[in-house]
């Protein structure tokens, strides 16, 4: 399909589409286009970050998400966003946690900030208290998968069981 290249919002959807249907490397593509064009886009910025976090690129990934935030200091989303990556990552944890918490206090109740926090402290051995914000998130979206399983693994290590997640196998070695 031929794109207008003036056409920053067809060429937003079509990045967006390839995202949508895992095509990380089109969305990085598009997404780049796009960015050569606009460059304060922060939504495609967001959203290039995603496709580069999940074609594995995570060093570019958290490069872009600290540009928004060079941006926007306040963006919870890039906030939380690189926040996961770290946590992910298991690196950085405390300038995790401290990221994650600045989206937190822009908005506690998302699902998304709650399991980052809870991943975090996953990570850094504190079961327990990662329990209370990963069992929140999965109260607020229940078939999120990831969330599911941060809080399963939570749980296990906790000694504990999470409801409304079905009992976790440990692995290996655990």
């Amino acid at each position: 399909m031929r794109l207008d290249s003036e056409n920053k919002s067809a060429r937003f959807n079509l990045a967006s589409s390839a995202l949508a249907q895992g095509a990380w490397a089109e969305a990085v593509t598009q997404f780049g286009q796009l960015l050569r064009r606009d460059p304060h886009n922060i939504g495609a910025k967001l959203l290039q970050a995603v496709a580069l976090q999940r074609s594995g690129q995570l060093s570019a990934a958290a490069e872009l998400l600290k540009d928004v935030l060079g941006e926007s200091t306040e963006n919870a989303t890039a906030l939380n966003n690189l926040a996961y990556l770290y946590a992910s990552q298991g690196t950085d944890l405390d300038r995790a946690s401290v990221l994650v918490d600045r989206a937190l206090k822009a908005n506690g109740n998302n699902p998304f900030y709650l399991d980052t926090k809870g991943l975090i402290l996953h990570q850094q051995g504190k079961d327990r208290e990662a329990l209370s914000y990963l069992q929140r998130a999965h109260d607020k979206a229940p078939n999120d998968q990831a969330i599911k399983d941060h809080l399963a693994a939570a749980a296990v290590r906790a000694g504990r069981s999470a409801r409304g997640v079905p009992p976790a196998t440990p692995p290996p070695g655990a």
